[in-house]
This record gives C-alpha cells, sequence and structure tokens, in this order.
C-alpha cells in the first residue's frame, strides 16, 4: 500500500504514547548528547531498508549471512575500540592481564555474549526475509519494551508503579496492534529501478553514518579528558 493503515498508524502512535509515558513516570530521561539521539534516528531506518534488501536479494544460507553479518561487523568493531575506547597501552595490557589471571569470572561473560549475539544475529537475519523493514523495526522496539517490563516485574528498577508498567504494557500493546496490520513483504513491492538507487544511496550514509559515531565518540572522549 501506498500509504499505511490506520490501525497501523494507531499502533504506532500507541508505541510512542507508552514511550511518553514511561519517560514522565521515571522523572524523565537524561540526554548527554542530542547528536547520538538525531544519529539513531536517521540510520535505524537506513539500516533496516538496507539490510532488508540484501537479505532478500542475497542467496546466502542462513549461517552464511550470520558469517557475513558478523565479519562485517568485526573489522570495524574492533578497529573503532583500539583507536576510541583504549586510551593507551597500559589499558590493553591490563585487560589482559585480567583475562590471564580470571579466566572462567572474566571469559564466561564474553563467551556467552558470543554465543547470545550470534543467536540473535541468525534470528533477525531470517525474520528480515519474510516480514517488512518497518515490521522488523516495530518487532525489535517491542522485544526491547518487553524487557523493559520484565525488569520493572523483577524490581529491578527503582520505580515499578501502575503509571510506569501502564505505560511499558500500552507500547506493547501498540506493537501488536501494528504488527496485526502488516502484509506483503515490503521492499519487493517497489520498482526494481528505485531499489537499487535507494540502495547506493543508504551505503553511503550508512557509511557517513558510522564515521559520524566514531567523531562523536572521539570529541566526548576527549571532552572527558579535558574535564579530567
Amino acid at each position: 500500500d501506498p500509504s499505511p493503515a490506520v490501525r497501523s498508524w494507531a499502533g504506532l502512535g500507541i508505541v510512542l504514547l507508552g514511550a511518553i509515558g514511561y519517560s514522565a513516570a521515571n522523572q524523565g530521561l537524561l540526554v548527554d548528547s542530542a547528536a547520538w539521539v538525531v544519529l539513531y534516528l536517521v540510520l535505524m531506518p537506513l539500516d533496516g531498508v538496507l539490510i532488508k534488501h540484501l537479505v532478500s536479494e542475497s542467496e546466502l544460507s542462513p549461517w552464511g549471512l550470520v558469517l557475513y553479518n558478523n565479519v562485517c561487523a568485526v573489522v570495524p568493531g574492533l578497529l573503532f575500540s583500539a583507536l576510541l575506547e583504549l586510551g593507551n597501552p597500559s589499558d590493553a595490557g591490563a585487560m589482559a592481564t585480567i583475562l590471564i589471571e580470571r579466566p572462567i569470572l572474566v571469559g564466561a561473560p564474553i563467551i556467552l555474549s558470543c554465543w547470545s549475539g550470534l543467536a540473535i544475529s541468525y534470528f533477525q537475519l531470517n525474520v528480515r526475509k519474510v516480514i517488512s523493514s518497518t515490521a522488523f523495526m516495530v518487532l525489535g522496539v517491542s522485544n526491547k519494551i518487553l524487557s523493559v517490563l520484565l525488569n520493572q516485574l523483577a524490581r529491578l528498577d527503582s520505580n515499578a508503579d501502575f503509571s510506569s508498567i501502564g505505560s511499558v504494557l500500552a507500547s506493547i500493546f501498540g506493537a501488536i496492534l501494528f504488527q496485526q496490520t502488516v502484509k506483503g513483504n515490503g521492499i519487493s513491492q517497489a520498482p526494481k529501478s528505485e531499489v537499487k538507487c535507494g540502495e547506493h544511496w543508504a551505503r553511503i550514509l550508512v557509511v557517513v553514518g558510522v564515521c559520524a559515531a566514531a567523531t562523536i565518540s572521539y570529541s566526548q572522549k576527549q571532552g572527558l579528558s579535558g574535564h579530567a
């Protein structure tokens, strides 16, 4: 459809209102850098559409997609970690020392995190094949909201009153309402020429966004060093 149905807009609106209600119930949100917010809002839709196209057009196996995804992520991840996260060589030495002295206590969470990342990568890449990019974005947000709800019910958050939990439940309801209206395969409905043109621009903007994220991290790190 050229325009989403009324129920789709209603579902998205309820998700937004629930998020605003949760923020208000928890004394608002502290945003240290508006640049991260803007970058997230620009890159996430591009990321969703670009990955949807790549997954739909690729002939890779499910585990081939996982390998491709993680190889693409590990190279800039290691590079930016070395350049932006490690302040000096002594930090790398201290990290290696802790890993050697406490291999189980430190290594087990790392291994568990890697396995969890593989499972998430396998799930999300294969789900993207059968639903639209917008539906996947709403699914991802609703999963995050569900984790917030579990935090609330387990009393891990300091504020677990009715308004806070009710806002989270409202967002989950809005996500479910939206999912009930989703039909079709999203990007496959668009003309091939438009998809190809948009793909090139999306790739360029994602690269620019990654460089912008590195610049923001570096400038914030320099700011903290200056205050220290």
